[in-house]
């Protein structure tokens, strides 16, 4: 199932779901609410590891396409770090045009410009894009040349079937920012349908672009890691990553690192600061407040004499409970909170839907919730 159908799902069992909470005195409407938005955060299909597109949450993304490339994971956890959840806006200047320079820019300074002007067809995209490099500026337009109605994306990555890529001020969204994956045949009928040519395409060029001093991003995501990311610093050979609980001291050296990004996977929970030196001279703090990772949960269905459905999770470090929210039998919506990592929904189902968090106490430090949604094959 893509994630189109599981969000088409969602909203349309949301109407039933507001309905019961309605109904149910015993959940408060702001657990439903955080339900709600968690299923634009990560969701995840029973019997598989999340997806995270468009999800708030990059970390499958940069697996599925770094390839060993260092300056694509720093790019994809910079862009995470500075615009945080999808639609966050671009704050630079040329939106879709401006948002697609700076991503070549992080690649090549200089830029190799190849005119096509031809209707986009999955065939053409991958002939025109398979040898270019990550950060590649592609060009959708009404115009062979790339004038009238246009839009820009900059390519993470390309095979046969998928693309990889982010764009700003997607679908009218003024400087909207967006990390996404397409299968190519989609993209291609996009770029035709929405604008009508694939124009050109400029591809990064010589040494990346540097900055003359540090700008840190940090933003934590929902595995528990905190993404520290910045523009390289012209003539830097190494960066020292500092940390501490409070903004204005007590800071330690936790890494130094030759990239322009670290992933603190050991930070503490709460609100952490981050400070990097680099050419002896160390950037402003840098603020990201980490929270518990989100658990990776499975569920199935189970028919016969006793039906059930039964979720399972991995234990999440530092929880010491976790929260269900999940239609039961009957349709209405029910919650509860267990300190193990199972728990058993009575009934006969052919399709479940709930919702598992994980806590150590504090609501601010609780993970996103991770969204289940199973039928019976």
């Amino acid at each position: 199932m893509n994630g189109k159908t599981r969000k088409h799902l969602f909203k349309r069992i949301s109407i039933l779901l507001v309905s019961a909470a309605l109904a149910v005195s015993a959940i408060p409407l702001s657990a439903f609410a955080e339900i709600t938005k968690a299923v634009d955060n990560v969701v995840y299909e029973a019997t598989s590891e999340p997806e995270f597109y468009l999800n708030g949450d990059l970390t499958a993304l940069v697996d599925e396409v770094q390839n060993n490339d260092d300056k694509v994971q720093a790019l994809i956890e910079y862009v995470y770090a500075s615009y945080g959840k999808n639609n966050q806006r671009f704050k630079g200047r040329g939106e879709c045009y401006g948002f697609a320079e700076m991503i070549r820019g992080w690649f090549g300074s200089g830029s190799k410009h190849k005119k096509i002007g031809k209707k986009p067809t999955k065939k053409i995209m991958y002939k025109y894009l398979k040898n270019c490099k990550p950060g590649t500026h592609i060009r959708f337009s009404a115009g062979k040349d790339g004038s009238g109605r246009a839009h820009s994306v900059a390519l993470l990555k390309v095979t046969k079937d998928d693309i990889w890529f982010v764009h700003g001020n997607a679908g009218g969204a003024y400087n909207s920012i967006y990390v996404d994956k397409m299968d190519l045949n989609s993209f291609a009928v996009w770029g035709r349908r929405s604008y009508g040519y694939f124009a050109w395409t400029k591809q990064p060029k010589g040494r990346p672009q540097t900055v003359s001093s540090l700008d840190v991003k940090a933003a934590s995501g929902a595995l528990g890691n905190t993404y520290v990311a910045w523009r390289p610093v012209k003539n830097a050979k190494k960066y020292d990553v500092y940390r501490s609980l409070s903004k204005n001291s007590g800071y330690e050296k936790i890494a130094t690192v030759r990239s322009s990004h670290f992933v603190d996977s050991s930070a503490p929970l709460g609100n952490v600061y981050y400070k990097v030196k680099a050419n002896r001279k160390t950037s402003k703090a840098t603020a990201a407040s980490t929270k518990l990772s989100v658990p990776v949960v499975k569920a199935k269905i189970i028919k016969g004499s006793n039906p059930r459905v039964e979720l399972t999770w991995k234990a999440v470090p530092v929880a010491t409970k976790y929260k269900l929210v999940y239609v039961s039998e009957d349709r209405w919506l029910r919650e509860a909170e267990v300190t193990g990592t199972s728990f058993t929904v009575n009934g006969d189902f052919d399709y479940f839907y709930g919702a598992v968090q994980a806590s150590a106490g504090d609501k601010k430090t609780d993970s996103v919730y991770a969204v289940v949604e199973y039928y019976q094959n």
